[in-house]
């Protein structure tokens, strides 16, 4: 016969009954309270507050412990979102807010990032605008509503985006982009409903007016009168 399972309770003051480093990670000890697992935390926290069998755990004493759990539990997170991409401070600090930290955990765990090196905007900025711009090949204008959502400064984004858009010729991304869409709109025989979506193909990958117009009169050059 299965036993049901017990509900874990929060966390409350008492005596500590006993301590363990955990097994699954020795960086961590459990807590046990009135014989009861109780919490976990960092060992380094457990050991700076003196967590150790025989302490009573008091309301303050409680509060620290959980405070130094959470901090950590935002760090985790925040390991693990730059783990899987690059992100700028804003972003972050975002996503952290999103998992429902507390202002003072995700300021301790953006603290340890930039610390160790892995968060800046601008090294952040530049890598994202020579994926859009070079690789890509979108227009300014959506690469800086890009680096917006992703929470770097309109003032950053304008600086790094001038800097290397020297290096990139805009009218022949444009173009190349056209020549791709065109291909694809062979069943349109209108020709002005062709120009219409190939317009707005580039107005969406963040061209501005006068790089469309020029793409697309080269493309009409090219493909012949008809288009």
């Amino acid at each position: 016969m299965n036993r049901p399972k017990r509900n874990r309770r929060d966390p409350v003051p008492g005596p500590v009954t006993a301590t363990s480093v955990q097994a699954r990670d020795p960086n961590r000890m459990s807590v046990f309270v009135d014989g009861e697992f109780s919490f976990g935390m960092p060992l380094d926290a457990a050991l700076d507050l003196g967590i150790r069998t025989g302490v009573e755990l008091d309301e303050s004493l409680l509060a620290k412990c959980l405070a130094a759990e959470e901090a950590f539990r935002a760090r985790q997170k925040a390991l693990n979102l730059l783990a899987h991409r690059p992100r700028s401070v804003g972003e972050l600090t975002r996503r952290l807010g999103m998992s429902g930290f507390s202002k003072e955990a995700i300021s301790f765990a953006m603290g340890r990032m930039e610390a160790l090196g892995y968060l800046n905007d601008e090294a952040f900025a530049e890598s994202f605008v020579r994926d859009r711009m070079i690789v890509r090949g979108l227009g300014r204008r959506r690469i800086l509503v890009e680096l917006a959502r992703n929470g770097v400064s309109r003032e950053l984004a304008e600086r790094v985006v001038a800097r290397i858009s020297p290096s990139r010729d805009e009218v022949e991304d444009a173009y190349n982009l056209a020549v791709k869409k065109h291909r694809t709109l062979g069943r349109v025989s209108d020709p002005r409903k062709k120009r219409d979506r190939l317009y707005s193909h580039l107005v969406r990958k963040g061209f501005e007016t006068d790089i469309i117009r020029d793409a697309l009169a080269r493309l009409q050059a090219e493909v012949g009168t008809e288009d």
